[in-house]
């Protein structure tokens, strides 16, 4: 896909070796294989009009985290008002969510600190 080439060499210049692979099915309640980030889209994933999810499993055998599941918001491709810059943004953010990165500098409470 297009919307990961450049995210994917910059991720293997890094050192994270990722490649795009073929087409599995995939179960939104449970860890595909060990090692996989499956990708599939769901009309609002969150119950919220644009928003995406991107997880970690964490259900993978010997408790570690081993791949990811992401589920684009399919209002994306069907007229959801969202810029080019801004759905390729996403589409990479989701994924590094699946890695296990979470959002920096995050004020979870709203009282100004950063937890």
């Amino acid at each position: 896909t297009p919307y990961y080439t450049e995210a994917l060499k910059q991720l293997n210049a890094a050192g994270l070796h990722i490649k795009v692979g073929g087409v599995e099915p995939v179960d939104i309640n449970q860890c595909g294989p060990a090692y996989h980030i499956q990708v599939t889209e769901r009309y609002r994933p969150l119950g919220t009009p644009g928003w995406s999810k991107g997880v970690p499993c964490p259900w993978q055998p010997d408790g570690l985290g081993r791949g990811g599941l992401v589920i684009y918001n399919s209002e994306y491709w069907t007229g959801w008002p969202i810029s080019k810059a801004h759905l390729t943004n996403t589409i990479v953010h989701e994924v590094l969510h699946a890695l296990g990165l979470d959002h920096p500098n995050t004020d979870l409470d709203g009282d100004g600190t950063v937890e």
